[in-house]
């Protein structure tokens, strides 16, 4: 400012566009999971970052669970700068009740199949006792109607193993997860073999799978 020109001289004046206009995305009908995976990857490749994301907000649906039902702010909605974006899943609707059964005097490894393939939380407790491998308490009378949140807690009588054999509780904690993840348990022996002891679904907390393996073998967690 303030400076003379003469008569000839050439001067550019640069205009500012504003701010630089963003939409936001239609994220409605996808999956939470599949969507918080694709931001964060795109996260890593793009310098600017569009999206905060809050946790999800989750209402019984008839849609599978973990579909985006809703979002604020809504698709097309113009954004400039960071923007929290807050969605509406639908946790599913579960159509038939589920009923906690008699475990109690079946072999561990049937009974934590039947909880798994029920979706059934559980917890377990072991005992000595001459009941080798077998249930012997359960905390929920059979034939209970029981909901996601609840738990039921087991007692397994500890087996009888000989020296080449190791018993055992694996435990893992999982994050929470707005939708059910895959997870498979997979043993590889000594032959160098992989088989697999546990496949099933969570949505996180606290995991506890009993086993019963060659003593040096190699157990492997995978969640998907």
């Amino acid at each position: 400012p303030g400076t003379v020109l003469r008569h000839g001289n050439k001067v550019i004046i640069f205009i500012s566009k504003g701010a630089i206009i963003n939409r936001v995305d239609n994220f409605i009908g996808k999956n939470i999971d599949d969507v918080i995976i694709n931001l964060n990857a795109n996260s890593f490749d793009n310098s600017k970052l569009l999206y905060h994301i809050g946790n999800p907000l989750e209402v019984e649906s008839e849609l599978p669970k973990g579909i985006i039902i809703s979002q604020n702010p809504s698709p097309g909605s113009q954004i400039s700068s960071l923007t929290d974006l807050q969605f509406l899943i639908s946790k599913g609707k579960d159509r038939l009740e589920k009923h906690v059964k008699n475990y109690i005097g079946i072999y561990y490894k049937d009974a934590i199949a039947s909880l798994l393939n029920d979706s059934i939380s559980f917890d377990i407790d072991l005992a000595n006792t001459n009941d080798f491998g077998n249930i012997i308490f359960q905390s929920i009378p059979p034939g209970t109607k029981i909901n996601e949140p609840d738990k039921i807690l087991i007692t397994i009588a500890k087996p009888k193993v000989d020296n080449k054999i190791v018993f055992g509780i694996l435990t893992y904690k999982l994050r929470h997860h707005p939708s059910y993840v895959d997870i498979s348990v997979r043993l590889k022996g000594l032959d160098g073999k992989n088989s697999l002891m546990y496949s099933f679904k969570s949505k996180g907390g606290l995991i506890k799978l009993p086993y019963e393996v060659q003593k040096g073998s190699t157990i492997e967690l995978y969640i998907y």
